[in-house]
C-alpha cells in the first residue's frame, strides 16, 4: 500500500489504513478479509460481523459478537471497572487509586483480589499480592532498571530478554535455561508461545519492557492489555477509551506505527529508540533530572525563537500562524531535542492556562509528524490544509 509521496508505509499489504485519520479500514488474515466501520469521533462501530457501541464519554460500552454481548462498565472518570462476558462467570473487575492507576483486580472470575503496588515516581509495577483472611501472599516481585529486568513469581525467578521494540522474546531461569519464547504480529497479537517445560505466567509480553500488562496472559477472557491508565485491544490496534490528551484520533494506537513507537503511559506515543536516548535518562535521579531540565529548556528556547520566524513565513503563504507555529515547534523538538523534551511543550501550555486545548492538540500533531520524512514546515502546512490542526479555541474537538 502506497503512502505519502509514493513511499511505502510500514504496515503490511494485508491491512488498509485511512491516511487522514488513522482508522483501520480492512484487514486480511489467513485469507479472510475483515472490514471496519466508524461513526462519529472515530468510534469503531463494526469489525467484521461484530458491532460496538459507546457511552457519552466515548468509552466502549458493548461488543456484540455472534449474538452474544460483552458489556464494558466505566466509572465517572472513565476508568474501566468491569467487563461482563457473555455465557460465563469469568468476568473481570477492577478498582483504581487517586492517580487512575489500577489498584486491584479480579480476573477471570477470581474469588480474591490481586493487589498492585507501583513505584510512585514512574509507575512501574513492583509487586502483586493477595490478602486472604488477613494473610498476605506475594504473587510476584519485579525488578526494574532501564525497563523491566526480571520477575520473581511465586518463588520462581525469571529474566526477560527483549527485542528492539521492548517485547519479550524469551524468559530464562537463573541458570540461563530458556523457559519460554514468544513471537508477535505487528500490533502485538501473540503468534507463538513455546514453553518446553510448561508455560510461565507472564503478563509482560508485548512491549513488556516498558510495562505493557497483558491481562489475557493471566487468564482474562478478553485478552486486553493495560497501558498504565488505558486498556488496549491488540486485535483491533485501538484503545477502548479516548486519549486523555487531545489528538486527531483519540483511539488510535501510536499513530499506526507499532514497529517503531510505543505508548507505555496510554496517552503519548514515544519512539522506542528515544526511550534509550541519553536525553531521556535524566529522569532516573534528581541530579540527572536537573541536568535534563536545563538542557531541555535551552533546546526548546532555541526552537521557540525560530518558530516565530517560521510562523511569519507560513502567514506569508496564507497559513494561520498560531496553529502552524505550535505544530512546527513540536515537530522540530522531536527531531532536535528528543521526544521526552518535546513533551515538555504541553506542560508549558497547561501552566499558561490559555488556549491549552488548541495548543496541546497542535503540539501532539506536530510530534507525530516529527518521525515522518520531509521538512516540518511542509508537513505542518499540509496538516493545516487537511484539517488535522485546530485553528480556533471554539473548535468542537475541544469539547468532545
Amino acid at each position: 500500500m502506497a503512502g505519502e509521496g509514493g513511499r511505502r508505509k510500514w504496515w503490511p499489504e494485508h491491512m488498509g489504513v485511512n491516511l487522514s485519520n488513522g482508522n483501520r479500514l480492512f484487514q486480511f488474515q489467513d485469507a479472510v478479509k475483515t472490514d471496519y466501520a466508524y461513526g462519529e469521533n472515530n468510534e469503531m462501530t463494526a469489525s467484521g460481523s461484530d458491532t460496538w457501541t459507546y457511552d457519552h464519554f466515548g468509552n466502549t460500552k458493548t461488543k456484540v459478537s455472534g449474538g452474544n454481548t460483552t458489556t464494558f462498565n466505566w466509572d465517572f472518570e472513565s476508568h474501566l471497572t468491569s467487563i461482563d462476558y457473555p455465557n460465563t462467570a469469568n468476568d473481570d473487575t477492577h478498582e483504581y487509586d487517586g492517580h487512575g492507576m489500577r489498584m486491584r483486580s479480579k480476573l477471570a472470575g477470581a474469588a480474591d483480589w490481586t493487589n498492585f503496588i507501583y513505584d510512585e515516581l514512574n509507575w512501574e509495577l513492583l509487586m502483586e499480592y493477595t490478602l486472604i483472611s488477613g494473610t498476605y501472599l506475594i504473587k510476584s516481585e519485579n525488578t526494574w532498571g532501564l525497563g523491566l529486568i526480571s520477575t520473581n513469581r511465586e518463588g520462581t525467578k525469571r529474566y526477560f530478554h527483549f527485542d528492539a521494540l521492548g517485547s519479550t522474546w524469551a524468559l530464562t531461569g537463573y541458570d540461563e535455561t530458556i523457559l519460554d519464547t514468544y513471537s508477535y504480529a505487528g500490533f502485538g497479537n501473540t503468534m507463538s508461545a513455546v514453553s518446553p517445560n510448561g508455560p510461565s505466567i507472564n503478563p509482560f509480553r508485548y512491549v513488556g519492557r516498558w510495562g505493557y500488562y497483558d491481562d489475557g496472559a493471566r487468564g482474562a477472557t478478553g485478552g486486553y492489555l493495560l497501558l498504565s491508565i488505558r486498556y488496549w485491544s491488540s486485535a483491533h490496534g485501538r484503545f477502548l477509551s479516548r486519549d486523555p490528551l487531545p489528538g486527531f484520533n483519540e483511539y488510535c494506537y501510536v499513530d499506526n506505527h507499532p514497529t517503531r513507537i510505543v505508548d507505555p503511559f496510554g496517552a503519548q506515543g514515544v519512539d522506542c529508540n528515544l526511550l534509550l536516548d541519553w536525553r531521556c535518562l535524566g529522569h532516573i535521579n534528581l541530579l540527572g533530572e536537573l541536568i535534563f531540565q536545563r538542557w531541555c529548556y535551552n533546546c526548546l528556547t532555541n526552537i521557540r525563537s525560530r518558530a516565530l520566524e517560521m510562523g511569519r513565513r507560513a502567514r506569508g503563504i496564507g497559513i494561520p500562524e498560531d496553529p502552524f507555529r505550535h505544530c512546527w515547534a513540536a515537530c522540530t523538538a522531536v527531531r532536535e531535542c528528543g521526544c521526552c523534551c518535546a513533551m515538555e511543550l504541553d506542560l508549558r501550555e497547561w501552566r499558561l492556562g490559555r488556549d491549552e486545548c488548541m495548543d496541546i492538540w497542535n503540539n501532539k500533531v506536530g510530534r507525530s509528524l516529527g518521525g515522518r520524512s520531509g521538512s516540518c514546515f511542509n508537513l505542518c502546512v499540509a496538516a493545516i490544509r487537511d484539517g488535522r490542526l485546530i485553528r480556533s479555541r471554539n473548535d468542537p474537538r475541544c469539547y468532545d
